[in-house]
């Protein structure tokens, strides 16, 4: 057992400040070609490859330059993304893919299916998530633009796992199949090209000229859609403390922000030159333990976590008051949201019936360690 989404709820943590700089091609109505923006996140970046790194910071930057097969509607769906089609068979152990035809990689060399089947190749020996291909048979490709797996069991979920934004399953080069982590050539096939990347986390991204954008699409869908690329040039940096973000904001050397805290929000949507978004379904606060060690290893000891604990105080505390609470893995707008399964006990908040469980565990005033991080941490 692991107290998850499910146990700890919801977390509206992030509301995002825009200041329309003069010359940014952030018209609210009409956007038009041209100009450059700044752009602060708010932690460090440890490592861009996007086969390895959890992280928000790489995400801002690597999904300008990287595409993938499939991606996530905003209703959080599988949809095609450099693919033009794809398909499962009934038995859910072959996918076949193919891709959209003109598409180009940064260095002008055009995209094929052999650059899929390498970097499915260094996916296998890479990514995080790579135990997602442990039954991959074959990778097969019938023509330039076709690649299909197959898989020696059935893989139900294969589709959701594999357009997950969480690392993404990102097409590169062929010749960078071979790339140890954080070595690539950083040649994708997305709307923007990446220009320099500096050691303390600073980087910056020109527009791909020849970018090749979804014409299945009249506008942006999620993480699908047609991609334009308005602006000439990106520049990410590294903005830890969220004073100096926001001053940032209010001096004009930044354009957009990651987060603000919901305090400053409130004052900066009273500024007519910001705009302040919201965003509910930002970020989660989740409670693993140990099931192997100590008494956590018992389950009464983590029914009893579970039965006691009031998420609301908690939760207050952890965001400002910024949050909503949900029992649910999923958020309560997508697809495989469940509205009962576990809502009975979450939230409970039961100390006697908490008691009762301890002390059937056996629980005896064992030393509990907690060891808290934030998404930083995470790589």
């Amino acid at each position: 057992m692991s107290l998850t989404r499910r146990q700890f709820g919801k977390l509206t943590l992030a509301t995002t400040a825009l200041h329309f700089a003069p010359g940014a091609a952030f018209a609210q109505d009409a956007p038009t070609m041209g100009g450059e923006v700044t752009v602060a996140y708010s932690t460090k970046l440890n490592m861009l490859d996007p086969y390895r790194s959890l992280e928000h910071s790489a995400r801002f930057i690597y999904n300008h330059m990287y595409e993938v097969l499939i991606t996530r509607d905003e209703s959080q769906k599988p949809v095609a993304d450099l693919a033009e089609s794809y398909e499962a068979s009934a038995d859910n152990k072959i996918f076949t893919f193919v891709l959209r035809s003109g598409i180009k990689f940064h260095d002008g060399s055009p995209l094929t299916s052999a650059d899929v089947k390498a970097s499915l190749e260094r996916a296998q020996r890479l990514h995080v998530d790579n135990k997602l291909f442990e039954n991959l048979a074959s990778i097969e490709m019938p023509d330039e633009l076709t690649t299909v797996l197959t898989f020696s069991s059935s893989q139900p979920t294969f589709l959701d796992d594999f357009s997950s934004p969480r690392a993404a399953f990102s097409i590169i080069p062929a010749a960078d199949k071979d790339a140890e982590a954080n070595k690539l050539s950083w040649i994708g096939t997305g709307p923007y090209k990446l220009e320099k990347l500096e050691q303390d986390g600073t980087a910056s991204l020109v527009r791909f000229d020849d970018y090749t954008p979804n014409e299945a699409y009249e506008g942006t869908d999620g993480l699908a859609g047609k991609k334009v690329p308005y602006l000439d040039r990106l520049v990410f940096r590294w903005v830890a403390e969220d004073a100096s973000r926001v001053a940032g904001l209010e001096t004009g050397e930044l354009n957009l922000v990651e987060s603000v805290t919901p305090r400053a929000a409130e004052r900066l949507k009273s500024d007519e030159r910001f705009q302040v978004f919201e965003m509910p379904n930002y970020e989660i606060y989740s409670l693993y333990v140990n099931h192997a060690l100590g008494p956590t290893a018992n389950l009464k000891f983590r029914q009893a976590i579970q039965i006691g604990l009031d998420m609301e105080p908690i939760m207050s505390i952890g965001t400002d008051d910024n949050y909503r609470l949900s029992h649910g893995w999923q958020y309560p707008d997508q697809a495989y949201y469940a509205p009962e399964a576990g809502a009975d006990i979450y939230n409970v908040h039961d100390i006697e019936r908490a008691k009762a469980l301890l002390a059937e565990s056996g629980y005896n005033g064992e030393e509990i360690i907690f060891i808290a991080y934030d998404r930083a941490d995470v790589v």
